[in-house]
């Protein structure tokens, strides 16, 4: 699932990526500099790329990429696209053209023809990832948007549109490129059990740090110690690339085998990867809990403050009104003496008179 944000993605090391995006494009660049060993340029057309520039980060500087989706995201260098629409590039118009982790967003009705655009623009190669439209797949995207759910009160958009659109068949995918006269290899991609665990695991470092240096270290941990597939156990995607030149996939798909895992994860070693990462949680918990009650304690200490300087303004303002009072007093009963006096002043007068 690639992050939503309108900018492109800012320098960070690529172990440091979230670990589904890491196991995707990790794949993505090791198989496409393995097919494009003499290339000095390689134009690559990236359709749904999304917003973070994500085979930007991830495809060496020779690789010219040029990005394409429905949205453009606040960008101004993203081609829009129509979706159902043949895409707005002449025929053979770049080496490579990839569609990763973009099927399962597009109506059923609509792949093929996606598909089929895809290998009409490519003068080369197709590159095409997809989740396994398979039950353990399924039941594990379910699983994770209950975290999302228990976490942020509301499932994933992406693992929704999944549900709604349905995962694509990978011979359904096949089939349309043989059909198109390319030859094609593919491979599983992120086993399933680290995807699961690592994905709901990423969701709790985000909550508590967003995209810190603790959810940095946390996915470099897991993306150095996990391979991209494994000879055993469920994956969560297939990988395929399609092209005409035999060559160069034959060099892709030895590139592949060399990131091949000969063994599954034990269940030991996931454990003892989620028990690390939960203790490292609830240290960060702990961190934010006492920067949260330190934060609190200065707070109260400004109100106890504000409440002595307000306490200490009532007393003046008492003190102020009592003195206004007396001195009130006085003139009262300095103006009965006058008047008084003026009393006296006139009974004379008029005794005189």
């Amino acid at each position: 699932m690639n992050g939503q944000g309108p900018t492109k993605a800012p320098p960070r090391q690529l172990v440091d990526w979230q670990f589904d995006i890491h196991q995707r494009y990790s794949f993505l660049a090791r198989l496409l500099a393995a097919m494009f060993t003499e290339a000095t340029k390689v134009t690559v057309l990236d359709v749904g790329a999304g917003p973070t520039g994500l085979a930007e980060a991830f495809l060496p500087p020779r690789f010219h990429i040029t990005t394409a989706d429905v949205q453009d995201f606040g960008r101004t260098d993203i081609v829009r696209l129509v979706p159902g629409a043949p895409l707005p590039f002449a025929d053979g118009a770049v080496a490579v053209t990839m569609a990763m982790d973009v099927l399962e967003h597009v109506p059923a009705e609509q792949r093929s023809g996606l598909i089929v655009e895809l290998c009409r623009v490519a003068a080369h190669t197709i590159v095409l990832s997809f989740p396994n439209d398979d039950p353990a797949v399924r039941e594990a995207e379910t699983a994770l948007d209950r975290v999302f759910i228990d976490t942020f009160g509301d499932g994933n958009a992406f693992l929704a549109e999944h549900k709604a659109l349905g995962l694509p068949a990978a011979n359904d995918v096949l089939a349309t490129l043989a059909a198109a006269g390319f030859d094609v290899l593919q491979w599983p991609n992120c086993p399933l059990p680290e995807w699961l665990l690592y994905s709901a695991l990423d969701v709790a470092y985000f909550s508590l740090h967003g995209d810190g240096t603790e959810k940095a270290a946390f996915n470099a941990r897991v993306n150095t110690a996990t391979s991209q597939w494994c000879d055993h156990g469920g994956h969560y995607r297939t990988f395929v690339l399609a092209s005409r030149d035999r060559q160069a996939l034959a060099r892709a798909d030895a590139a592949a085998l060399a990131c091949r895992s000969q063994s599954s994860t034990t269940t030991t070693r996931l454990a003892a990867t989620a028990t690390a990462a939960l203790a490292d949680l609830s240290a960060g918990q702990r961190t934010i809990a006492a920067a949260e009650a330190a934060r609190m304690a200065t707070r109260l200490e400004q109100l106890r403050a504000e409440t002595a300087n307000k306490d200490e303004a009532l007393r003046q303002k008492d003190l102020h009104i009592q003195k206004l009072e007396t001195l009130l007093q006085q003139s009262i009963a300095q103006k009965d003496t006058y008047i008084s006096k003026l009393k006296q002043l006139l009974r004379r007068a008029q005794s005189a008179g």
